[in-house]
């Protein structure tokens, strides 16, 4: 019979060790952000980022955004703010 782990033997990082694990904050413009977003949707979807937000808001990926196969719109539709940064 495989061993099972519980709950209670899980141990999460703390302190330094967890600071040391989260990646570097990093700020960006909004031009840079509306690029950065830009360039996901191109790549991710093979359209522009202001097409992808067009078919979000008319709700083309409503119900799938959240189906198996398809984290990838979910990922996008999390940068979408990145796009609406006012300069």
């Amino acid at each position: 019979m495989a061993e099972t782990t519980t709950d209670a033997e899980v141990t999460l990082p703390s302190g330094a060790e967890a600071d040391a694990q989260v990646p570097p904050m990093i700020e960006v413009t909004p031009e840079e952000g509306r690029r950065l977003f830009d360039d996901a949707a191109r790549q991710v979807m093979g359209m522009s980022g202001e097409e992808f937000i067009r078919r979000w808001e008319a709700g083309e990926y409503w119900g799938i955004a959240d189906a198996d196969g398809h984290r990838h719109i979910g990922d996008l539709i999390s940068i979408i703010p990145f796009a609406r940064q006012e300069p």
